[in-house]
């Protein structure tokens, strides 16, 4: 690895650490990993399907509940492009 693609990992890092609390407050609309319920609507989140969800503070909303609410805008997560692909 060079000294410029170390100089970029370390940018990237410190960029992040200085932004951590602004991304831990973004909805991101994501895979289901574990069975769970909607926040809003108590309805089933079953593995595989799409949820929206945000870190901090944490809470995970089924995508039609997501939908309806203007203050959700939720991008998708690194997560969601590799299973869905990011050319669809």
């Amino acid at each position: 690895m060079s000294y410029k693609s170390r100089q970029k990992k370390r940018a990237i890092g410190a960029t992040k650490f200085r932004n951590r609390e602004k991304i831990a407050g973004r909805w991101y609309l994501t895979i289901v990993k574990r069975k769970t319920c909607c926040a809003r609507c108590a309805g089933i989140l079953k593995i595989g399907d799409e949820m929206v969800y945000r870190h901090t503070p944490r809470e995970a909303r089924c995508k039609p509940c997501a939908e309806l609410d203007p203050n959700v805008k939720a991008r998708p997560s690194m997560q969601w492009e590799g299973a869905r692909g990011r050319g669809r």
